[in-house]
Protein backbone atom coordinates (compact mmCIF):
# COMPACT_ATOMS: atom_id res chain seq x y z
CA UNK A 1 0.00 0.00 0.00
CA UNK A 2 1.39 3.48 -0.94
CA UNK A 3 2.14 6.57 1.26
CA UNK A 4 -0.73 8.52 -0.47
CA UNK A 5 -3.02 6.13 0.91
CA UNK A 6 -2.05 5.68 4.27
CA UNK A 7 -1.93 9.26 4.33
CA UNK A 8 -5.52 9.65 3.32
CA UNK A 9 -6.66 6.96 5.74
CA UNK A 10 -4.98 9.24 8.88
CA UNK A 11 -6.72 12.28 8.03
CA UNK A 12 -10.03 10.63 7.22
CA UNK A 13 -9.41 8.77 10.78
CA UNK A 14 -8.94 11.98 12.30
CA UNK A 15 -11.99 13.66 10.25
CA UNK A 16 -14.07 10.48 11.73
CA UNK A 17 -13.24 11.28 15.27
CA UNK A 18 -13.80 14.75 15.48
CA UNK A 19 -16.81 14.66 14.17
CA UNK A 20 -17.90 12.01 16.25
CA UNK A 21 -16.62 14.25 18.85
CA UNK A 22 -19.29 16.83 18.17
CA UNK A 23 -22.20 14.45 18.30
CA UNK A 24 -21.79 14.20 14.32
CA UNK A 25 -22.22 10.50 11.95
CA UNK A 26 -19.87 11.19 9.87
CA UNK A 27 -21.51 8.86 7.16
CA UNK A 28 -19.56 10.82 4.31
CA UNK A 29 -16.45 13.60 5.22
CA UNK A 30 -14.05 11.14 6.31
CA UNK A 31 -14.77 9.51 3.13
CA UNK A 32 -14.58 13.01 1.22
CA UNK A 33 -11.24 13.75 3.34
CA UNK A 34 -9.49 10.20 2.18
CA UNK A 35 -10.58 10.71 -1.95
CA UNK A 36 -9.23 14.41 -1.79
CA UNK A 37 -6.01 12.89 -0.90
CA UNK A 38 -6.10 9.64 -2.88
CA UNK A 39 -8.54 9.26 -5.42
CA UNK A 40 -8.13 5.61 -5.73
CA UNK A 41 -8.78 5.45 -2.17
CA UNK A 42 -11.74 2.72 -3.00
CA UNK A 43 -9.36 0.62 -5.21
CA UNK A 44 -6.77 0.50 -2.43
CA UNK A 45 -8.81 -0.03 1.01
CA UNK A 46 -8.92 -3.47 1.96
CA UNK A 47 -12.45 -4.97 1.74
CA UNK A 48 -12.61 -8.13 3.74
CA UNK A 49 -13.68 -11.48 2.71
CA UNK A 50 -16.61 -10.53 0.93
CA UNK A 51 -18.57 -7.73 -0.39
CA UNK A 52 -22.19 -7.06 -1.04
CA UNK A 53 -23.97 -4.70 -3.15
CA UNK A 54 -27.56 -3.71 -2.90
CA UNK A 55 -28.61 -1.19 -5.95
CA UNK A 56 -31.68 -0.17 -7.61
CA UNK A 57 -34.62 2.94 -7.75
CA UNK A 58 -36.78 1.88 -4.47
CA UNK A 59 -36.02 -0.36 -1.27
CA UNK A 60 -31.64 -0.08 -1.07
CA UNK A 61 -31.49 1.37 2.18
CA UNK A 62 -34.27 -1.13 3.50
CA UNK A 63 -32.47 -4.19 2.04
CA UNK A 64 -29.04 -3.25 2.87
CA UNK A 65 -30.25 -2.87 6.84
CA UNK A 66 -31.91 -6.59 6.39
CA UNK A 67 -29.00 -7.97 4.93
CA UNK A 68 -26.56 -6.20 7.26
CA UNK A 69 -29.06 -7.12 10.28
CA UNK A 70 -29.11 -10.99 9.13
CA UNK A 71 -25.35 -11.32 8.90
CA UNK A 72 -25.28 -9.75 12.13
CA UNK A 73 -27.25 -12.27 14.05
CA UNK A 74 -24.97 -15.01 12.38
CA UNK A 75 -22.78 -13.77 14.43
CA UNK A 76 -20.48 -11.93 11.49
CA UNK A 77 -18.64 -8.52 11.70
CA UNK A 78 -20.63 -6.37 9.02
CA UNK A 79 -18.95 -3.25 7.51
CA UNK A 80 -22.29 -1.00 5.83
CA UNK A 81 -23.37 2.54 4.85
CA UNK A 82 -26.11 1.40 6.78
CA UNK A 83 -27.42 5.41 7.28
CA UNK A 84 -28.23 4.86 3.35
CA UNK A 85 -24.94 7.55 2.81
CA UNK A 86 -24.61 5.55 -0.50
CA UNK A 87 -22.16 7.39 -3.14
CA UNK A 88 -18.54 7.09 -3.36
CA UNK A 89 -17.42 8.86 0.26
CA UNK A 90 -20.39 7.13 1.85
CA UNK A 91 -18.68 4.04 0.84
CA UNK A 92 -15.19 4.97 1.36
CA UNK A 93 -16.39 6.70 5.01
CA UNK A 94 -17.64 2.74 5.60
CA UNK A 95 -14.21 0.91 5.00
CA UNK A 96 -12.89 3.62 7.33
CA UNK A 97 -14.49 3.45 10.74
CA UNK A 98 -14.00 -0.07 9.83
CA UNK A 99 -10.50 -0.50 9.65
CA UNK A 100 -7.75 -0.11 11.83
CA UNK A 101 -4.71 2.38 11.32
CA UNK A 102 -2.75 -0.04 9.38
CA UNK A 103 -5.56 -0.32 6.96
CA UNK A 104 -6.50 -3.67 8.19
CA UNK A 105 -10.55 -4.30 8.26
CA UNK A 106 -12.00 -5.27 11.32
CA UNK A 107 -15.02 -6.93 9.47
CA UNK A 108 -15.89 -9.57 7.37
CA UNK A 109 -18.36 -8.69 4.88
CA UNK A 110 -18.93 -5.34 3.46
CA UNK A 111 -22.80 -4.86 2.61
CA UNK A 112 -22.85 -1.65 1.00
CA UNK A 113 -26.03 0.38 -0.67
CA UNK A 114 -24.83 1.79 -3.48
CA UNK A 115 -26.13 5.14 -5.69
CA UNK A 116 -27.20 3.39 -9.18
CA UNK A 117 -26.21 6.88 -10.97
CA UNK A 118 -22.89 6.99 -9.16
CA UNK A 119 -22.53 3.14 -9.76
CA UNK A 120 -19.88 4.02 -12.21
CA UNK A 121 -17.30 5.49 -10.08
CA UNK A 122 -17.95 2.65 -7.47
CA UNK A 123 -18.58 -0.34 -8.98
CA UNK A 124 -15.40 -1.16 -10.80
CA UNK A 125 -13.17 -0.49 -7.68
CA UNK A 126 -15.41 -2.05 -5.34
CA UNK A 127 -15.74 -5.06 -7.11
CA UNK A 128 -18.59 -7.04 -5.04
CA UNK A 129 -18.79 -10.59 -5.27
CA UNK A 130 -22.49 -10.47 -5.06
CA UNK A 131 -24.97 -7.70 -5.97
CA UNK A 132 -28.83 -7.25 -5.50
CA UNK A 133 -30.36 -5.09 -7.98
CA UNK A 134 -33.51 -4.59 -6.65
CA UNK A 135 -35.59 -3.13 -9.79
CA UNK A 136 -35.16 0.07 -11.49
CA UNK A 137 -38.39 2.74 -12.26
CA UNK A 138 -37.96 6.32 -13.13
CA UNK A 139 -36.51 8.63 -10.48
CA UNK A 140 -35.90 12.12 -9.81
CA UNK A 141 -35.97 13.83 -13.22
CA UNK A 142 -32.90 16.62 -12.71
CA UNK A 143 -30.52 13.92 -11.51
CA UNK A 144 -31.52 10.94 -13.24
CA UNK A 145 -33.04 11.53 -16.29
CA UNK A 146 -34.51 8.50 -17.45
CA UNK A 147 -34.50 4.79 -16.22
CA UNK A 148 -32.77 3.94 -20.01
CA UNK A 149 -30.08 6.43 -18.89
CA UNK A 150 -29.54 4.68 -15.52
CA UNK A 151 -30.06 1.06 -16.75
CA UNK A 152 -27.04 2.26 -19.39
CA UNK A 153 -24.78 2.78 -16.26
CA UNK A 154 -25.66 -0.02 -14.25
CA UNK A 155 -24.84 -2.48 -17.11
CA UNK A 156 -21.45 -0.43 -17.94
CA UNK A 157 -20.21 -0.19 -14.64
CA UNK A 158 -21.08 -3.78 -13.09
CA UNK A 159 -18.03 -6.00 -12.85
CA UNK A 160 -17.81 -9.40 -14.87
CA UNK A 161 -17.05 -11.17 -11.71
CA UNK A 162 -19.87 -10.13 -9.75
CA UNK A 163 -23.13 -12.28 -9.89
CA UNK A 164 -26.33 -10.83 -9.79
CA UNK A 165 -29.69 -11.61 -7.95
CA UNK A 166 -32.06 -9.95 -10.41
CA UNK A 167 -36.26 -9.12 -10.06
CA UNK A 168 -37.52 -11.12 -12.57
CA UNK A 169 -41.14 -9.28 -12.84
CA UNK A 170 -38.77 -6.36 -13.93
CA UNK A 171 -38.66 -6.68 -17.13
CA UNK A 172 -36.27 -3.68 -17.29
CA UNK A 173 -33.71 -4.27 -14.63
CA UNK A 174 -33.67 -8.31 -15.10
CA UNK A 175 -31.99 -7.27 -18.52
CA UNK A 176 -28.16 -6.22 -16.68
CA UNK A 177 -25.18 -7.67 -17.40
CA UNK A 178 -25.94 -10.85 -19.76
CA UNK A 179 -22.85 -12.22 -19.47
CA UNK A 180 -22.75 -12.16 -15.85
CA UNK A 181 -23.77 -15.07 -13.59
CA UNK A 182 -27.67 -14.05 -12.42
CA UNK A 183 -30.12 -15.21 -11.03
CA UNK A 184 -33.83 -14.32 -10.35
CA UNK A 185 -36.74 -14.08 -7.72
CA UNK A 186 -39.81 -13.50 -8.27
CA UNK A 187 -43.76 -13.34 -6.76
CA UNK A 188 -45.75 -15.82 -7.73
CA UNK A 189 -49.07 -14.64 -9.52
CA UNK A 190 -52.32 -14.28 -7.59
CA UNK A 191 -49.91 -13.73 -4.34
CA UNK A 192 -50.08 -10.25 -2.42
CA UNK A 193 -51.61 -7.02 -3.66
CA UNK A 194 -52.98 -6.38 -7.12
CA UNK A 195 -53.37 -2.22 -7.84
CA UNK A 196 -56.93 -1.83 -8.30
CA UNK A 197 -56.42 0.86 -10.55
CA UNK A 198 -54.18 1.55 -13.75
CA UNK A 199 -51.36 3.20 -12.25
CA UNK A 200 -50.43 6.50 -14.25
CA UNK A 201 -46.16 5.41 -14.76
CA UNK A 202 -45.42 2.75 -17.12
CA UNK A 203 -41.67 3.05 -17.83
CA UNK A 204 -41.45 -0.50 -20.32
CA UNK A 205 -44.42 -0.40 -23.18
CA UNK A 206 -42.54 -1.38 -25.93
CA UNK A 207 -40.31 -4.26 -26.30
CA UNK A 208 -36.57 -3.59 -25.86
CA UNK A 209 -35.89 -5.99 -27.88
CA UNK A 210 -37.70 -5.31 -31.43
CA UNK A 211 -39.85 -2.22 -30.54
CA UNK A 212 -43.12 -4.35 -30.31
CA UNK A 213 -46.08 -3.55 -28.01
CA UNK A 214 -45.36 -5.63 -25.18
CA UNK A 215 -48.38 -7.74 -24.19
CA UNK A 216 -48.00 -8.32 -19.88
CA UNK A 217 -49.70 -11.69 -18.96
CA UNK A 218 -49.68 -10.06 -15.64
CA UNK A 219 -48.98 -6.78 -14.15
CA UNK A 220 -48.50 -6.12 -10.40
CA UNK A 221 -47.86 -2.03 -10.76
CA UNK A 222 -46.72 0.05 -12.97
CA UNK A 223 -44.10 -2.19 -15.13
CA UNK A 224 -43.65 -5.14 -12.57
CA UNK A 225 -45.16 -8.02 -13.58
CA UNK A 226 -45.09 -10.86 -16.28
CA UNK A 227 -44.38 -9.87 -19.88
CA UNK A 228 -43.64 -11.36 -23.44
CA UNK A 229 -43.62 -9.99 -26.96
CA UNK A 230 -45.58 -11.12 -29.60
CA UNK A 231 -42.60 -10.57 -32.30
CA UNK A 232 -39.59 -11.47 -31.15
CA UNK A 233 -38.54 -13.88 -27.60
CA UNK A 234 -38.46 -11.53 -25.09
CA UNK A 235 -40.34 -12.43 -21.88
CA UNK A 236 -39.79 -12.32 -18.34
CA UNK A 237 -37.01 -14.57 -17.02
CA UNK A 238 -38.41 -17.87 -15.24
CA UNK A 239 -37.32 -17.09 -11.47
CA UNK A 240 -35.33 -19.38 -9.42
CA UNK A 241 -36.53 -18.42 -6.29
CA UNK A 242 -40.15 -17.78 -5.94
CA UNK A 243 -42.95 -15.96 -2.97
CA UNK A 244 -45.29 -18.61 -3.18
CA UNK A 245 -47.55 -18.08 -0.44
CA UNK A 246 -48.48 -15.53 2.05
CA UNK A 247 -50.02 -16.20 5.48
CA UNK A 248 -50.49 -14.89 9.29
CA UNK A 249 -47.63 -12.85 8.21
CA UNK A 250 -45.15 -16.08 7.40
CA UNK A 251 -43.71 -15.92 3.44
CA UNK A 252 -43.53 -18.97 1.70
CA UNK A 253 -40.51 -18.94 -0.33
CA UNK A 254 -39.55 -21.54 -3.20
CA UNK A 255 -35.90 -22.08 -3.53
CA UNK A 256 -33.35 -24.64 -5.39
CA UNK A 257 -32.28 -26.02 -2.27
CA UNK A 258 -35.97 -26.34 -1.07
CA UNK A 259 -39.12 -24.30 0.47
CA UNK A 260 -38.29 -21.67 3.07
CA UNK A 261 -41.18 -20.63 5.32
CA UNK A 262 -40.12 -17.26 7.47
CA UNK A 263 -41.14 -13.87 8.91
CA UNK A 264 -42.07 -11.31 6.31
CA UNK A 265 -40.68 -8.19 7.07
CA UNK A 266 -43.42 -5.80 6.14
CA UNK A 267 -46.76 -6.34 4.52
CA UNK A 268 -46.67 -4.77 0.43
CA UNK A 269 -45.67 -6.34 -2.70
CA UNK A 270 -42.58 -4.44 -2.60
CA UNK A 271 -41.73 -5.96 0.30
CA UNK A 272 -42.77 -9.54 -0.97
CA UNK A 273 -40.04 -8.77 -3.85
CA UNK A 274 -37.12 -7.44 -1.44
CA UNK A 275 -37.61 -10.75 0.62
CA UNK A 276 -37.52 -12.78 -1.87
CA UNK A 277 -34.13 -11.35 -3.19
CA UNK A 278 -32.51 -11.73 -0.21
CA UNK A 279 -33.58 -15.28 0.78
CA UNK A 280 -31.80 -15.48 -2.78
CA UNK A 281 -28.76 -13.68 -1.67
CA UNK A 282 -28.19 -16.19 1.18
CA UNK A 283 -29.35 -19.26 -0.50
CA UNK A 284 -26.59 -18.51 -3.19
CA UNK A 285 -24.07 -17.54 -0.73
CA UNK A 286 -24.17 -21.13 0.67
CA UNK A 287 -26.83 -20.76 3.44
CA UNK A 288 -29.32 -23.68 4.19
CA UNK A 289 -32.55 -23.31 4.25
CA UNK A 290 -32.93 -24.07 7.54
CA UNK A 291 -30.56 -21.35 8.25
CA UNK A 292 -31.92 -18.57 6.15
CA UNK A 293 -35.61 -18.92 8.30
CA UNK A 294 -33.92 -19.54 11.91
CA UNK A 295 -32.10 -16.55 11.67
CA UNK A 296 -34.11 -14.00 9.49
CA UNK A 297 -37.03 -15.03 11.89
CA UNK A 298 -35.08 -13.57 14.58
CA UNK A 299 -34.34 -10.30 12.86
CA UNK A 300 -36.88 -7.29 12.90
CA UNK A 301 -37.81 -4.85 10.48
CA UNK A 302 -35.18 -1.83 10.17
CA UNK A 303 -36.86 1.17 11.90
CA UNK A 304 -35.52 3.93 9.50
CA UNK A 305 -37.89 3.45 6.94
CA UNK A 306 -40.82 2.18 8.79
CA UNK A 307 -42.31 2.31 12.37
CA UNK A 308 -45.44 2.52 14.07
CA UNK A 309 -46.81 2.62 17.37
CA UNK A 310 -49.98 3.19 19.05
CA UNK A 311 -50.41 6.06 21.73
CA UNK A 312 -53.52 7.10 23.57
CA UNK A 313 -55.63 4.81 21.36
CA UNK A 314 -54.15 6.02 18.38
CA UNK A 315 -52.46 3.63 15.63
CA UNK A 316 -49.48 6.27 14.16
CA UNK A 317 -47.42 4.89 11.32
CA UNK A 318 -44.24 6.41 10.07
CA UNK A 319 -42.97 5.99 6.91
CA UNK A 320 -40.43 7.00 4.51
CA UNK A 321 -41.18 7.93 1.11
CA UNK A 322 -39.02 9.19 -1.14
CA UNK A 323 -39.87 12.22 -2.92
CA UNK A 324 -39.84 13.40 -6.60
CA UNK A 325 -40.53 9.62 -7.11
CA UNK A 326 -43.61 8.68 -8.27
CA UNK A 327 -43.52 5.16 -8.07
CA UNK A 328 -42.16 4.82 -4.29
CA UNK A 329 -44.96 7.43 -2.96
CA UNK A 330 -47.63 5.49 -5.49
CA UNK A 331 -46.79 2.47 -3.34
CA UNK A 332 -47.18 3.89 0.05
CA UNK A 333 -50.56 5.77 -1.09
CA UNK A 334 -51.36 2.14 -1.97
CA UNK A 335 -50.92 0.37 1.29
CA UNK A 336 -52.54 3.30 3.12
CA UNK A 337 -55.67 2.49 0.65
CA UNK A 338 -55.69 -0.71 1.60
CA UNK A 339 -55.23 -0.48 5.34
CA UNK A 340 -58.61 -1.69 6.64
CA UNK A 341 -58.61 1.26 9.37
CA UNK A 342 -61.83 2.88 8.65
CA UNK A 343 -60.77 6.66 9.90
CA UNK A 344 -57.78 7.72 8.68
CA UNK A 345 -55.62 10.68 8.75
CA UNK A 346 -52.43 11.30 6.18
CA UNK A 347 -49.53 13.85 6.79
CA UNK A 348 -47.23 14.67 3.72
CA UNK A 349 -43.54 16.17 4.05
CA UNK A 350 -42.03 15.45 0.84
CA UNK A 351 -42.00 18.76 0.14
CA UNK A 352 -38.25 19.35 -2.10
CA UNK A 353 -37.64 22.82 -2.22
CA UNK A 354 -35.36 23.29 1.00
CA UNK A 355 -32.10 24.79 -0.66
CA UNK A 356 -31.11 26.33 -3.93
CA UNK A 357 -29.98 22.99 -5.49
CA UNK A 358 -33.40 21.26 -5.30
CA UNK A 359 -35.45 20.52 -8.14
CA UNK A 360 -38.01 22.88 -9.29
CA UNK A 361 -39.64 20.24 -11.55
CA UNK A 362 -43.06 18.97 -9.98
CA UNK A 363 -43.76 16.87 -12.81
CA UNK A 364 -43.87 14.33 -10.24
CA UNK A 365 -47.25 15.01 -8.39
CA UNK A 366 -48.69 14.27 -11.24
CA UNK A 367 -47.01 10.87 -12.14
CA UNK A 368 -47.48 9.92 -8.81
CA UNK A 369 -51.06 7.89 -7.44
CA UNK A 370 -52.80 10.46 -5.20
CA UNK A 371 -55.89 9.00 -6.43
CA UNK A 372 -55.39 6.10 -4.04
CA UNK A 373 -55.95 8.88 -1.15
CA UNK A 374 -59.58 9.87 -2.50
CA UNK A 375 -61.55 6.43 -0.55
CA UNK A 376 -64.24 7.05 2.26
CA UNK A 377 -61.50 5.84 4.70
CA UNK A 378 -59.44 8.68 4.46
CA UNK A 379 -60.85 11.29 6.55
CA UNK A 380 -57.91 13.93 6.33
CA UNK A 381 -54.99 15.26 4.26
CA UNK A 382 -52.50 17.49 5.55
CA UNK A 383 -49.86 18.42 3.21
CA UNK A 384 -46.86 20.67 5.05
CA UNK A 385 -44.07 22.46 3.01
CA UNK A 386 -43.58 25.48 0.34
CA UNK A 387 -45.13 23.68 -2.23
CA UNK A 388 -47.90 22.61 -0.55
CA UNK A 389 -50.49 24.79 -2.85
CA UNK A 390 -49.59 22.65 -5.69
CA UNK A 391 -49.79 19.38 -3.72
CA UNK A 392 -53.51 20.84 -3.30
CA UNK A 393 -53.90 21.49 -6.74
CA UNK A 394 -52.97 17.86 -7.42
CA UNK A 395 -55.28 16.48 -4.56
CA UNK A 396 -57.72 18.26 -6.06
CA UNK A 397 -57.48 16.91 -9.35
CA UNK A 398 -57.32 13.36 -7.96
CA UNK A 399 -61.06 14.09 -7.08
CA UNK A 400 -60.14 14.72 -3.04
CA UNK A 401 -62.60 16.98 -2.03
CA UNK A 402 -61.29 20.17 -0.93
CA UNK A 403 -62.87 19.83 2.77
CA UNK A 404 -60.83 17.00 3.22
CA UNK A 405 -57.33 19.24 2.73
CA UNK A 406 -55.31 21.11 5.02
CA UNK A 407 -51.74 22.57 4.24
CA UNK A 408 -49.49 24.74 5.47
CA UNK A 409 -46.00 26.50 4.46
CA UNK A 410 -43.91 25.13 7.63
CA UNK A 411 -43.53 21.33 7.73
CA UNK A 412 -43.17 21.44 11.27
CA UNK A 413 -46.66 22.64 11.65
CA UNK A 414 -48.21 20.11 9.40
CA UNK A 415 -48.44 17.58 12.14
CA UNK A 416 -50.30 19.74 14.42
CA UNK A 417 -53.10 20.17 11.93
CA UNK A 418 -54.46 16.32 12.41
CA UNK A 419 -57.69 16.58 13.91
CA UNK A 420 -57.58 13.90 16.42
CA UNK A 421 -61.20 13.64 17.29
CA UNK A 422 -62.39 11.87 13.26
CA UNK A 423 -58.95 9.57 13.19
CA UNK A 424 -57.84 6.68 14.78
CA UNK A 425 -55.08 5.97 12.70
CA UNK A 426 -52.27 8.68 11.45
CA UNK A 427 -49.96 8.38 8.72
CA UNK A 428 -46.86 10.41 8.41
CA UNK A 429 -44.41 10.64 5.00
CA UNK A 430 -41.38 11.98 5.51
CA UNK A 431 -39.16 12.43 2.76
CA UNK A 432 -35.27 10.99 3.39
CA UNK A 433 -33.52 14.36 3.61
CA UNK A 434 -36.17 15.46 6.14
CA UNK A 435 -37.07 12.02 8.44
CA UNK A 436 -34.03 12.86 10.64
CA UNK A 437 -35.88 15.85 12.47
CA UNK A 438 -39.12 15.51 12.05
CA UNK A 439 -39.82 11.84 12.84
CA UNK A 440 -39.26 12.78 16.61
CA UNK A 441 -40.97 16.42 16.40
CA UNK A 442 -44.06 14.23 14.68
CA UNK A 443 -44.01 11.89 17.31
CA UNK A 444 -43.13 13.75 20.62
CA UNK A 445 -45.73 16.29 19.76
CA UNK A 446 -48.59 13.41 19.46
CA UNK A 447 -47.52 11.75 21.99
CA UNK A 448 -48.00 14.90 24.16
CA UNK A 449 -51.26 15.87 23.03
CA UNK A 450 -53.03 12.37 23.18
CA UNK A 451 -51.42 11.42 26.74
CA UNK A 452 -52.42 14.94 27.39
CA UNK A 453 -55.75 14.96 26.56
CA UNK A 454 -55.81 11.14 28.25
CA UNK A 455 -55.16 12.77 31.42
CA UNK A 456 -57.47 15.32 31.19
Amino acid sequence: MNMLFYAALYAAKFARFILRVFGRNATEFPGAVALKIDPDFLRHVNKGEKVIAVTGTNGKTTVTNLITDILKADGQRVAANALGSNMKQGICSAFIANSDLKGNPNFDVAVLEVDERSSRFILKDLNPDYMVVLNLSRDTIKRNANVDFIFDILNESIPKSTKIILNADDPISMRLAPGNVRVYAGVADGVGEISDKPNIIRDLIYCPECGAPLIYNHRRYHHIGRVHCNRCDFKSAAPDYLFTKEEDGRATIATPAGTINVHLKGNTLPDMYNQTQVVALLSEMGWSTEKIRSIMDGVSRVRSRYYDCEIGGKKIIQRIAKGENGVSVSRILCSIRRDPSPNKAVVITLDDARTINDSENICWLYETDFEYLKNDSVKQIIVGGIRSEDYRLRLLMAGIPAEKISITRDEKDAIKLVNLDMCDTIYHLFDPTNYAYLEDLSLNYLKNRLEGERAA
